[in-house]
């Protein structure tokens, strides 16, 4: 059986998504259209999708700038300073110094420029980092988005996870990002914990857990698994209409234990 996760557009087709005729007030419209409005607005920003538009190359000069030193090295090397390019510590401070203040165009800049993402610094004049997880704890929903996309571990060297730096309110835009994310470096306990979240968010969402049953049998836990599997078809008995394959991978999951 021909194992795979199912696509973070299919993910979002969560059971609130229902036709609007079976909705019983048009308060109840008002209140859902509300709330799909807000959680397509958590992973987005409409300020860091202006100053992402139209983005060239980065010069030496706007590399610096994003520099916390800047300042106090300009004045005293003065504009031959631009002649040199940052280094990976300063880009890494950069980077880091940028995430905290939310200024998404030096995030952008400095990783044009040759930071990388997933860098820390020890130099006390900027957050530990990494990146990601200075924007998870201060609930910079969108940042942390850009970074997941761009390339962001979930995990740092400091031995924290980013599971662990997200509250029970983290928005199903960041789980779905997060989980597919450790999917994709094949973190599967990892992914399974996080797409169980929404799972028992949306008790009825048949894409969700389908993604923690691969998850599981991913890792060879095969009762996990063949629970999560059945939980899939007991929410969309004809799940992409894979039923048969899914009913023969259960019934192969419990003889083989």
């Amino acid at each position: 059986m021909r194992l795979s996760l199912v696509s973070n557009a299919a993910i979002f087709a969560l059971p609130f998504v229902m036709s609007t005729t079976a909705l019983a007030q048009p308060s109840d419209e008002q209140r859902y259209r509300e709330w799909r409005r807000r959680e397509s607005n958590n992973c987005m920003n409409s300020t860091y999708a202006r100053d992402l538009d139209g983005r060239h190359k980065p010069s030496r000069e706007s590399l610096w700038r994003c520099v916390p030193t800047y300042e106090r090295t300009h004045s005293a090397f003065g504009a031959n300073y631009f002649r040199f390019q940052p280094e990976r510590p300063e880009l890494a401070e950069a980077l880091l110094h940028a995430v905290d203040r939310r200024d998404i165009g030096c995030v952008a800049d400095v990783l044009a420029g040759g930071a990388e993402i997933n860098d820390t610094s020890s130099s006390g004049r900027v957050p530990y980092g990494p990146a990601l997880h200075i924007s998870l704890k201060s609930n910079d929903w969108a940042m942390a988005s850009y970074l997941l996309d761009s390339g962001a571990l979930p995990d740092g060297p400091n031995g924290y996870k980013a599971l662990q730096l997200l509250g029970r309110n983290a928005p199903d835009c960041i789980l779905r990002k997060l989980a597919s994310r450790y999917f994709d470096i094949e973190r599967w306990n990892d992914a399974a914990l996080v797409f169980s979240q929404l799972a028992e968010r949306y008790p009825a969402d048949a894409t969700a857990a389908w993604n923690v049953a691969v998850s599981f049998d991913k890792q060879g836990k095969k009762t996990q698994a063949a629970q999560w599997y059945t939980k899939t078809l007991e929410r969309d008995p004809h799940y992409l209409n894979r039923e048969k394959t899914i009913a023969a991978r259960i019934a192969q999951l419990h003889s083989s234990r």
